[in-house]
């Protein structure tokens, strides 16, 4: 993987993506034990293209944030590439306690739920969308705000228009900076297929 990311980084003319991309360049040292190689590439993000699309924006967050928890990246690459049971099995080999702090607590609750969210199991999402909301509401992560659209999501599909409703409301009146625009987009477009 890392040589497509290089290869696209060599011969993009447009600056867009850039940032992303050294994003996973970073994480893969990261992954293989490269701590040095990890803060070179993060600092390419950092110093390197352009931000304009969400993900290049995304990509400066993460580069801002800090180092992430080995777990839960291998998580997220794993539900991003599409192995549900994979990333189920990993998270399942860990618990809450086993992280420190209330960002990594948050993430382990949102993938979780994504995880499970994906393979159709929605009571163990909604739990786990509940959890990531009850920690992270406070933070300026992500996790909580899209754990309630998700939220959202799953009631609305469930035909419970008064949860989903209060889902996507949850998701808009959080303060989170990062993805702020999708998240509320998402909720916004939400409430509108609901009526609400």
């Amino acid at each position: 993987a890392a040589s497509h990311f290089e290869k696209y980084v060599q011969t993009n003319k447009d600056f867009n993506y850039i940032k992303d991309s050294y994003l996973h360049l970073g994480w893969i040292a990261l992954l293989k034990g490269d701590e040095a190689g990890y803060s070179t590439w993060i600092s390419k993000v950092k110093n390197n293209g352009n931000a304009y699309y969400e993900r290049d924006k995304q990509a400066i967050n993460e580069a801002n944030a800090p180092k992430p928890n080995n777990e839960l990246l291998k998580a997220r690459l794993l539900f991003d590439g599409g192995y549900l049971t994979k990333g189920l099995e990993l998270l399942n080999n860990s618990k809450v306690d086993d992280f420190t702090n209330a960002k990594d607590k948050t993430e382990y609750f949102y993938r979780l739920g994504r995880i499970n969210d994906g393979l159709g199991k929605d009571d163990a999402a909604l739990s786990s969308y509940q959890n990531a909301i009850n920690i992270g509401k406070n933070l300026k992560y992500y996790y909580a705000a899209k754990a309630a659209v998700q939220m959202g999501v799953i009631y609305e599909n469930k035909k419970n228009v008064a949860k989903a409703k209060a889902s996507y409301n949850i998701a808009l009146g959080m303060k989170n900076e990062e993805q702020k625009s999708s998240i509320e987009n998402e909720a916004k477009q939400g409430l509108r297929r609901i009526g609400g």
